[in-house]
């Protein structure tokens, strides 16, 4: 809508029915509408690269909660393993102390010489030293899991799980099918940026091309408002235009090779994403086969060690054999109740893998859940 005062020149005629009337008002009403028709698909390759674009980010939202979901159910395992080994070394040492008292009475009565106590004593001190050094990692591990859930460390006492508490998935594959791989988010990322590049060529090549637009505007004129769209006021008007570039120094050219050059980059990339989300999951696949393994013959290790251990330190008591052995039979012993944790672990640590490896969800849960 537009309003406006003017003043005719005396040499022209004036636009009103008196002759005589140089002053007058000029109110005009209109309407304009152009619409670009697009032929070429310029216009629909820009949409098409903007939800690309937006494809990309939400996938990289979703890599970022996976990758920070992996990593706080990693450092879980890591606690309880760590508070594991914390809890048997203290069981050690309880243990070592009370055979440390009962040597030394059997010294005093002269049954054992000094060099089989100091021999025991040696064997807790190393448990001792050990320990502070276990407690120091598993703090450092609760400090991480604090700040992957963001709340400051040492703020909040955090109720964690302990290893008897974490669940390994009911059934774990030997072998998954290809296109499994289609659900990581950093494939999907790598998806959407190839279509965003093909469609961002598809807008260069039709750039170099005419384009059309159609507009048009209706309205009226009248030196009275109220006359605008009286008879005679209204007018129209229908204009189609036809544009083809033609001096650029073939600049849409080179707009277009680099579009053309960004794609396949971009196919390069999609192809090296999804090697290496091949390699993640035959990793992952092949690490819970020899995880199987592992752990089995490092419970049977642990539940023999421990046998062994509970005779051996019973036939000392009774007098039957001499600290030697029963050195021989805790070393042993507390090497394979570590064996037992860490194989539990990396268990737990591969499946965490596993999932994180095939963008699905991670099974690794509490009891309580």
């Amino acid at each position: 809508m537009q309003s406006q005062r003017l003043r005719a020149s005396q040499t022209f005629s004036p636009p009103l029915p008196d002759p005589n009337a140089y002053i007058y008002s000029l109110h005009t009403a209109q309407l304009t509408v152009a619409y670009p028709i697009d032929v070429f698909g310029g216009g629909r390759s820009k949409v098409q690269s903007a939800r690309a674009a937006a494809d990309v980010a939400a996938a990289r939202f979703v890599a970022a909660k996976t990758t920070i979901a992996a990593n706080l159910t990693l450092a879980v395992i890591q606690h309880a393993s760590l508070e594991a080994q914390i809890t048997a070394a203290r069981d050690a040492i309880d243990s070592d102390q009370q055979l440390v008292i009962l040597l030394e009475r059997r010294r005093a009565i002269g049954d054992l010489g000094e060099s089989d106590v100091l021999a025991q004593k040696t064997a807790l001190a190393t448990v001792e030293a050990a320990l502070p050094a276990l407690e120091r990692q598993a703090e450092h591990q609760a400090g991480l899991i604090s700040s992957l859930i963001g709340v400051p460390t040492g703020s909040t006492p955090l109720d964690l799980p302990r290893m008897a508490e974490l669940l390994l998935p009911s059934r774990l594959p030997v072998g998954l099918p290809a296109d499994i791989i289609a659900h990581r988010p950093d494939v999907r990322a790598a998806d959407a940026q190839v279509r965003g590049a093909a469609a961002d060529l598809g807008t260069a090549i039709a750039a170099r091309l005419p384009s059309l637009q159609l507009s048009g505007n209706i309205g009226g004129s009248a030196n009275r408002i109220e006359d605008v769209f009286a008879s005679g006021n209204p007018f129209f008007a229908v204009i189609g235009t036809l544009a083809q570039p033609i001096f650029h120094s073939h600049q849409l050219l080179h707009q277009q090779r680099a579009s053309a050059a960004a794609l396949d980059a971009a196919k390069a990339q999609y192809r090296s994403v999804a090697l290496q989300a091949f390699l993640d999951v035959d990793d992952a696949l092949a690490g819970l086969k020899t995880d199987a393994a592992a752990l089995d013959a490092a419970s049977r290790a642990d539940v023999a060690a421990s046998s062994s251990l509970r005779l051996t330190r019973r036939q000392v008591e009774l007098g039957a054999l001499g600290t030697t052995a029963l050195l021989n039979a805790s070393v042993a012993a507390s090497q394979a109740s570590a064996l037992l944790v860490q194989a539990q672990a990396a268990r737990l640590s591969d499946s965490v893998a596993l999932f994180q490896a095939t963008g699905t969800n991670l099974g690794v849960q509490s009891k309580e859940d």
